[in-house]
């Protein structure tokens, strides 16, 4: 009689332990899905977001080729002074802290 009352302690406190177990599960759960479905659509932003940029960087080139050529065409100097900014840009330059 005594293992019996024991036994039916112990499936009693395991019934509680588990409906716990469930109850935290299910919480964590439906906060993941939270989670999720924000990550979703943030998602969804970026890449929309993205798009847009891209097709205005396409947009931006293009009007920068068009001025330049625009531009070579009506000034022939700005050529020079454009592969000077260029060569500018590339050249190396010495520091003036730099002691031998």
């Amino acid at each position: 009689m005594q293992t019996l009352i024991h036994a039916d302690i112990f499936f009693f406190i395991t019934t509680i332990a588990v409906i716990l177990v469930t109850l935290v599960s299910v919480i964590i759960l439906i906060y993941i899905v939270i989670i999720l479905k924000d990550v979703r659509e943030l998602s969804r932003i970026i890449k929309r977001e993205g798009t847009e940029i891209t097709e205005d960087m396409h947009a931006f080139r293009q009007e920068v080729k068009e001025e330049m050529k625009h531009s070579i065409r009506n000034n022939q100097s700005s050529i020079s002074a454009f592969l000077n900014l260029i060569a500018s840009l590339f050249a190396r330059r010495k520091s003036s802290n730099y002691k031998k």
